[in-house]
């Protein structure tokens, strides 16, 4: 806890001096929260397309940080603080809880399969060509874990950045008054141990959204699209929000700027570039945008596989189900089979479902245009992962969404939100000493028991390798758990390996004396020879 709570501390004072840097004219109410916001996408943004060129080792790191604290003087940012301290106790007794349970160990299974690995390729190399052929979750690289590579070696080793945007969040709710909104804080508690871009998505389209709401500004629409463009850099699959926004713009917004739209498309070139350099596809990780003249492009089996492998892992009973018969199934007999075994995420998703269906026919009745927009929106991206994978954290935004536009039409006073709060953050923490790993959810089955020693440094998670020569190249593999973690990359595990087998093809190095020039597949491999070390 302390440890996180010191990160926060020079977390604030770099994204406050980078966003001095622009003119925020999307800000007119001149909230610390999305000035707060500005100075993380800034950042972000940055470090995206420093990692095209250069590693975000330590390096890159100290300068960005001496940057930002040099802005942060020079423009004497120091009065923020005053600001913060003016904010009512209870903001300070919240703050807490999450600090409480952001000092947690992570547990969500893709935070070690693909989220640790993602940031130690970015530390060691910045953005791989081609890195999707060693590993296809890598191609996911989000901005998220770029920004939180832009810190883990200084002043974030633990992987908290997680707590910082909540923190924001928080401030974001007492300065528009809007108390209401802290329903929103004990679904945090799912990502906010672990850098998970689940969480930026839904805290930063609640402010999005609702600030919006509040204002109906031109300042409120652009800000909105900036925050849009953004969200699916962090994750794709958050599309709804730079469409209902740029609809807004189009239809709302007279005597229009174009700024607004350079800022866009800037970051929309980093989404095709960095989707280029990783998987040579533009519309990662869909197939359909795929440059197949790009020697490193991914074979198209490989995307089937991943489809597959999108509808196998959510199925109840998984264990029983063998995956080479699994792959014959027809879409009737795979949803026939979810509808006869549903479990906790299926049902969660169909709940969700329901709700959007529920705030469709709600808005059409008030004849509130830009909520049926939204709505039908958020409704298309459900029957987009009907299809895909019926995952309820792939829609769980739009659950969030939906509530904060309704509840914040109501005033509760702050001890009647924070009394709950309290409550499911201790049963949340007494759940980790409880619960063994088959009393789990599957994503949750990386859960660890709370200790004394996280309220000083949370959990770190050490990988012990040994060095092997593997197809063409030196890797390390781990030898004490069947992730990556933080070893030195290129690293291998029993999962990598395994998919290689399963998927017949296996990584090969471009060039083997420079890695940044990328990996391709090939359907040969070296047997795989062990080093003594």
């Amino acid at each position: 806890m302390l440890f996180i709570l010191l990160s926060t501390i020079f977390l604030f004072t770099v994204f406050s001096g980078f966003s001095s840097l622009i003119n925020n004219s999307y800000n007119k109410e001149k909230f610390l929260s999305i000035e707060l916001v500005a100075g993380i996408f800034i950042v972000g943004l940055s470090s995206a397309y420093l990692s095209i060129l250069f590693p975000l080792n330590i390096y890159t790191e100290l300068i960005i940080l001496a940057v930002g604290i040099f802005l942060f003087i020079y423009h004497r940012k120091i009065k923020w603080i005053k600001r913060i301290s003016q904010f009512p106790k209870s903001l300070f007794f919240i703050s807490v809880i999450l600090l409480f349970v952001s000092s947690m160990n992570a547990y969500i299974f893709d935070t070690f399969s693909y989220y640790f690995p993602t940031i130690k390729w970015l530390d060691d190399y910045g953005l791989v060509k081609g890195l999707a052929n060693f590993d296809f979750n890598l191609g996911q690289t989000s901005l998220w874990h770029i920004l939180s590579a832009t810190f883990n070696q200084t002043i974030d080793p633990y992987y908290k950045i997680n707590f910082f945007i909540t923190f924001v969040f928080l401030l974001f709710v007492y300065e528009t008054k809007k108390y209401i909104l802290l329903f929103a804080l004990p679904f945090s508690y799912l990502f906010i141990a672990s850098p998970s871009p689940d969480l930026p998505v839904i805290l930063f389209s609640i402010i999005a959204i609702i600030n919006y709401n509040l204002y109906k500004s031109k300042a409120s629409i652009c800000l909105g699209m900036t925050i849009g463009a953004m969200l699916i850099v962090i994750k794709p699959i958050a599309f709804v929000l730079a469409i209902y926004f740029f609809v807004l713009w189009l239809i709302d917004v007279k005597n229009k700027h174009y700024k607004e739209i350079l800022i866009v498309i800037s970051i929309g070139l980093l989404f095709v570039l960095k989707n280029i350099i990783l998987t040579a596809n533009i519309t990662f990780p869909l197939s359909y945008g795929s440059l197949s003249n790009l020697n490193y492009s991914i074979p198209k089996e490989i995307y089937y596989l991943s489809s597959v492998d999108g509808r196998y892992s959510i199925l109840p009973h998984v264990e029983s189900i063998n995956y080479e018969d699994f792959k014959k199934w027809s879409s009737i007999e795979y949803y026939t089979y979810l509808f006869k075994n549903i479990n906790l995420s299926i049902f969660l998703y169909l709940f969700i479902a329901f709700v959007n269906f529920i705030f469709i026919v709600y808005s059409i009745i008030k004849k509130e245009k830009e909520n049926i927009l939204l709505s039908i929106l958020m409704f298309l991206k459900v029957a987009v992962f009907f299809i895909i994978s019926i995952q309820y954290r792939f829609i769980l935004d739009n659950f969030l969404i939906i509530s904060s536009l309704i509840l914040v039409q109501y005033t509760v006073r702050i001890i009647k939100i924070g009394i709950p709060i309290f409550i499911t953050s201790v049963l949340f923490v007494l759940s980790s000493n409880v619960f063994d790993n088959n009393g789990l959810p599957n994503f949750m089955r990386g859960i660890s028991k709370y200790r004394i020693s996280n309220v000083l440094q949370p959990k770190l998670y050490i990988a012990q390798t040994k060095e092997i020569k593997y197809s063409n190249f030196n890797a390390n593999y781990v030898t004490n758990t069947i992730f990556s973690l933080n070893a030195p990359q290129p690293a291998l595990n029993k999962i990598l390996l395994n998919r290689y087998n399963i998927q017949g093809y296996y990584p090969k190095l471009i060039n083997e004396k420079n890695i940044k020039e990328g990996f391709i597949l090939d359907k040969k491999v070296v047997v795989l020879k062990k080093d003594s070390k």
